[in-house]
């Protein structure tokens, strides 16, 4: 009785001849990146600067933003906070109104100050200089 071609075909890559590229070897692995910043909201290290909000005088996570902004704001039932852009979030409400649009705006809520400069956000950026060689 011959074996299936499909067979001898998943066979084949069983074991320790199995390539990486089936076995998940080019998998990203995590970075082990050490906190800088300590989120006043949940007392945990920040390690991803870039996704960090101006809020309670320091970089805080984004989710404890919003979970926290939550809690202080008297939400009604169909609405949520949003992050709406430039540090502001929102207070959106889903339900269709008259004009068909999905959703409205009810207020906003600034959280950073567009004024203030950030330290923390400014070590992020990297000083790229070019010297031309004038010989």
């Amino acid at each position: 009785m011959s074996q299936n071609t499909s067979d001898k075909k998943n066979s084949r890559y069983k074991g320790k001849n199995r390539p990486s590229w089936r076995s998940g070897g080019y998998r990203k692995k995590k970075s082990s990146s050490v906190a800088l910043y300590t989120c006043p909201v949940c007392n945990e290290g920040i390690k991803e600067v870039g996704n960090a909000i101006d809020y309670l005088g320091g970089p805080s996570h984004f989710d404890c933003v919003i979970r926290s902004l939550t809690e202080k704001e008297n939400l009604k039932p169909g609405e949520k906070i949003t992050y709406i852009g430039s540090g502001r979030f929102g207070v959106i409400n889903y339900k269709k109104n008259d004009s068909g649009v999905p959703f409205t705006l009810i207020r906003e809520i600034d959280v950073e100050d567009k004024e203030k400069t950030l330290p923390w956000r400014d070590e992020r950026k990297i000083d790229v200089s070019i010297e031309e060689d004038l010989q």
